[in-house]
């Protein structure tokens, strides 16, 4: 009918061209998600923290967004998870950082998002420290912890406040 016709040959033709779309899709998505994971490592840098005789190391990443302040100490303020909290303080459970902030030597800070206002435990480390290559440089921060991760993709443990650092 409307003179096509199936044969072999027609059908070959239009499996190689599915072929050749599939492998083009995912090398494009490929090569898209080592470009993006290329310029998120640009922004990525190692931190040392020092609290209470405990040192960690971890990778933090420059947040352009991260303009948070500490309205108390007027300092720029790091956020970490939940899970670098207790590698640095030991186990607390969630009950303890929301409500006996004298055990963990801390205080709760109102921030606005999009959604509205919320409270974020912060506190004082020891010593707070960017490493770049063989250079320290020492940060006057205070940490920010979240319950919330940054993502199955993430590879760093905090987000870094360009107020912080001096590049």
């Amino acid at each position: 009918i409307l003179g096509f016709k199936f044969n072999l040959s027609n059908i070959e033709s239009i499996l190689s061209i599915l072929i050749v779309w599939c492998f083009s899709f995912i090398l494009i998505k490929a090569i898209k998600s080592l470009i993006q994971q290329f310029k998120i490592k640009q922004f990525v840098y190692d931190l040392e923290i020092k609290n209470k005789g405990k040192k960690i190391k971890l990778k933090a990443y420059l947040d352009t967004g991260n303009m948070l302040v500490d309205n108390v100490s007027n300092k720029p303020v790091i956020i970490i998870n939940f899970l670098t909290y207790n590698k640095l303080l030991g186990k607390f459970c969630f009950k303890d950082l929301f409500f006996d902030s004298d055990k963990n030597k801390g205080y709760h800070i109102e921030y606005k998002t999009v959604s509205g206002k919320s409270k974020m435990f912060v506190f004082k480390p020891d010593d707070v420290f960017l490493i770049n290559g063989t250079k320290k440089q020492e940060l006057d921060v205070v940490l920010g912890v979240t319950l919330k991760g940054f993502g199955d993709k993430a590879n760093f443990d905090a987000l870094l406040n360009p107020y912080a650092i001096k590049l």
